[in-house]
């Protein structure tokens, strides 16, 4: 790892900052919009590397996977423009594991879209690359439950301000459905 870049914001009421102050001085304040992609996208421009990954304070790079990790970038064909990484989610999460783009070049050209649930949005005539390279997605009670309520509110109405903009917009009306069946308000 040649830089660490890392975002916390304004709302966080715990030892966050001074946790990341051990391990990079650069450890950047911002004020939470609530979006995802915002937030994030502020991050990837104070990154001054050639190769940007996105790891979230809660998700671990498995023992068994760190050795492979090391030599990600030396195994890609150097068409590759973004790599994948499997995501496993705890059960008590009810939230599906999965492939998720989380490196890419740092050439200007990518960034992430959507307020929740945001994902890389990159050219897509340009090579994405998958690995078995598993990062655990670890939350601790206290922090799931904080986070179950913050989602409750905040999903359903990202999802209805994006039906709002476009409604046949297929990603919130799933993303809707999802989440009134996990709460089985099935009438929704």
């Amino acid at each position: 790892v040649d830089e660490i870049v890392i975002g916390i914001d304004d709302s966080s009421t715990d030892e966050s900052e001074n946790i990341a102050r051990r391990y990079t001085d650069k450890v950047y304040l911002f004020r939470w919009e609530n979006d995802f992609s915002k937030a994030r996208n502020q991050m990837i421009a104070r990154c001054s590397c050639g190769w940007v990954i996105q790891v979230d304070g809660h998700e671990i790079l498995r023992e068994n996977c760190r050795d492979k990790f090391r030599r990600v970038l030396e195994l890609l064909p150097a068409d590759v423009e973004a790599v994948g990484f499997k995501l496993k989610m705890q059960e008590q999460d009810h939230n599906s594991s999965g492939l998720q783009l989380r490196m890419f070049k740092n050439n200007g050209n990518i960034r992430y879209k959507h307020k929740a649930h945001n994902i890389i949005d990159c050219d897509s005539s340009k090579t994405v690359a998958f690995t078995d390279i598993v990062f655990d997605h670890v939350r601790t009670e206290n922090n799931r439950q904080s986070r179950s309520k913050q989602r409750n509110k905040m999903v359903p109405q990202r999802m209805r301000e994006a039906l709002k903009n476009n409604p046949a917009d297929t990603k919130a009306l799933n993303y809707l459905g999802i989440h009134a069946h996990d709460r089985k308000e099935y009438r929704k």
